[in-house]
């Protein structure tokens, strides 16, 4: 089986003839990765056996990897017309078939594969994945739990279970079928946040996390993985986290929908209190941007304030000044347990003893190198 979900067919009688030899060629070239010499050697075959089974269905194997159905549907009847007892040839067939969205002959050809292997795991799974597009759950669901009976270590299979039973709202048997998964092969990123998406729903926020750094430490460049994680970490208060989060999904996906609107609620608190703010000095009225930077700067997020917006889980109050930007100089130490981050400390405070003097000299220095007059905020207010 190839990482297409194809299963190359090798030849099983090697001998001293040129077809057999060329389709010899045509294999290791194939294994190898050389596609272009495969093709070339497996046509090469066919010019001198056109009744070669193995040539039209490992050319069909390409044809598919490349996107071109039509002709690896074509070259997959072909096949099983010179081979009709072999299982993986209607298999393959079927998901060609499948990808085209011809579900009912899919259907027909997996279930011929499944007649011909009774025990056939592949097979199942890829018929519960049709009937599952056609949306007949419950048939797909008896595929699924087939192909497992056959193949009890099938992880694809627990995985699938699972997204049929969360689709069910059956949240804990599926949180459940997906750890099935995972244990059979630690590394499955899929089953990982398929689970994390689970727990999330479950409110089991510090399970979720986890599932979802497990994802990116296997796949780090999946844009709703750092999304996901951004919202688990707004739900459970870590708000500069969760904006991090949302930053790394846009970078990755720079249309992402979704990330962009969660970053944007998450900004938007600050911006919508920072106007009313200046409103409540300069009167309901369209506001200047000296205005707004003035309600920004006398911005102050009291705990019953946060507690009125829904935000006293995620933030400590906060207050800004024209000599402070940054309002809070607060922070809390998380802690990897080998399952999950768990908070492992109260709030600590930063020592701005130590710490604004280099922002003060630093700052300095940028303001002397760009030639920049800095503001004198006592003289303002």
């Amino acid at each position: 089986m190839n990482a297409a979900g194809f299963r190359l067919r090798t030849n099983d009688a090697v001998g001293h003839s040129t077809p057999e030899q060329l389709l010899e060629d045509a294999l290791a070239a194939h294994r190898r990765g050389s596609i272009g010499d495969a093709k070339r050697l497996y046509a090469s075959v066919l010019s001198v056996d056109p009744t070669n089974a193995d040539a039209h269905g490992n050319l069909a194997i390409i044809a598919a990897q490349q996107g071109d159905l039509a002709a690896a549907e074509r070259l997959f009847r072909q096949e099983i017309k010179l081979r009709p007892n072999y299982p993986a040839g209607y298999n393959n067939l079927g998901s060609v078939l499948q990808q085209q969205a011809k579900l009912d002959d899919a259907i027909a050809a997996h279930r011929h594969a499944i007649k011909l292997n009774p025990n056939y795991a592949e097979a199942f799974l890829a018929l519960g994945n049709a009937l599952k597009q056609q949306g007949k759950f419950e048939e797909a669901m008896g595929s699924y739990r087939s192909a497992i009976k056959a193949r009890r270590d099938y992880a694809e299979a627990h995985n699938n279970v699972g997204v049929l039973l969360q689709m069910q709202g059956r949240l804990d048997q599926a949180a459940s079928a997906y750890g099935e998964a995972i244990a059979l092969r630690p590394g499955y990123a899929e089953a990982n946040f398929n689970l994390g998406v689970v727990l999330h729903q479950e409110q089991e926020f510090d399970a979720a996390e986890a599932a979802y750094r497990q994802v990116i430490s296997l796949s780090p460049g999946i844009a709703a993985v750092h999304n996901n994680l951004g919202a688990v970490l707004k739900d459970k208060g870590l708000l500069d986290q969760a904006l991090a989060a949302f930053e790394n999904a846009i970078d990755l996906k720079p249309d992402y929908a979704e990330a962009l609107y969660n970053r944007g609620v998450v900004n938007a608190m600050y911006l919508t209190e920072a106007f009313r703010t200046a409103m409540a000095k300069y009167g309901n009225k369209p506001l200047t941007g000296e205005q707004i930077r003035w309600g920004f700067e006398n911005l102050d997020l009291s705990a019953a304030r946060l507690q009125e917006l829904g935000f006293a889980e995620m933030l400590k109050p906060l207050k800004l000044s024209c000599s402070n930007h940054q309002g809070a100089d607060q922070a809390r130490v998380q802690q990897w347990d080998g399952k999950a981050w768990k908070v492992i400390s109260d709030f600590y405070t930063a020592d701005l003893s130590l710490l604004d003097p280099m922002v003060r000299e630093t700052a300095a220095k940028y303001a002397a190198e760009k030639k920049i007059t800095p503001r004198d905020c006592s003289k303002e207010s």
